[in-house]
């Protein structure tokens, strides 16, 4: 299941591995990341759980 999950969001425009774990981590509340164009593009695409940056 994870892996269809992670293609169609390959297919949207995220790169593989981060939609792999966007997958793998659905029952999270979020993820944590220093990537802000993964950030921005998975807010932009409203996937779910929704990445987070660091608080500075």
């Amino acid at each position: 299941m994870a892996i269809a999950e992670a293609l169609a969001g390959y297919q949207r425009g995220l790169d593989f591995s981060d939609a792999l774990h966007l997958a793998q981590s659905s029952h999270c509340a979020g993820i944590a990341t220093f990537d802000k164009r993964f950030r921005e593009l998975a807010a932009e695409l409203e996937q779910q759980p929704t990445p987070f940056g660091p608080s500075v």
